[in-house]
């Protein structure tokens, strides 16, 4: 072989090199997605996902880490906390269909205290876990009505009060969102009933 055909042969092997390297980058972004702007290592920057997500800001180690903005592809957009790659601390999470939450995330979910406004009006304030309304809190609806008490994963469920929005309450036990065990009506009058449900049904009631 000559100097020039080892030569030649060196640069093909290297620009071979180059174009796997490249091939591999490419197919790699398509995967992962790309940075788009700024520095998306240690620094602030804009990463477009591979899924059409866009996030926007602080990076640790290639982690959205910080404070940060992302749109997902469906609609919704977080905006608040991150801790390596994920939902961590306070933030505002509004869905595409009209629901806005504020307050505290945890591990990716909404975890903590916090407030959801509902897209038909109604809203619910307390406490959260696994993206659920889970402990003590407060929902309102818009006719006007109000629960106050124990929440299990999204429903009424424990010891709670329904406030009327005709002055009555009912102070009780609740279960799946249906009245459920002993309980007192208290009407406008100053009247007291005591009541016992099951699920929803009355099974007996006497004035005290």
């Amino acid at each position: 072989m000559t100097r020039t055909h080892f030569f030649t042969f060196r640069m093909t092997e290297k620009l071979s090199f180059i174009s796997v390297f490249i091939l591999i980058f490419i197919w790699i972004s398509d995967i992962q997605g790309q940075c788009i702007s700024g520095n998306c290592n240690n620094g602030k920057g804009t990463y477009k996902f591979k899924d059409g997500s866009i996030y926007g800001g602080s990076f640790v180690k290639y982690f959205p880490h910080g404070y940060g903005k992302l749109m997902y592809k469906n609609g919704n957009v977080y905006e608040g906390e991150w801790k390596r790659g994920k939902k961590e601390g306070r933030g505002m999470l509004t869905f595409a269909k009209g629901n806005t939450y504020r307050g505290d995330f945890k591990n990716d979910v909404i975890s903590g205290n916090g407030s959801m406004d509902y897209q038909n009006g109604d809203s619910y304030k307390g406490s959260w876990s696994a993206n659920k309304s889970n402990g003590t809190g407060i929902y309102k609806f818009t006719n006007g009505d109000r629960y106050e008490g124990q929440f299990v994963s999204g429903f009424f469920d424990g010891f709670g009060i329904m406030y009327k929005k005709d002055g009555s309450r009912y102070e009780g036990h609740w279960h799946k969102n249906k009245k459920h065990g002993d309980g007192v009506l208290f009407l406008v009058n100053g009247n007291q009933i005591a009541q016992k449900f099951s699920y929803n049904t009355l099974l007996k009631e006497e004035e005290k």
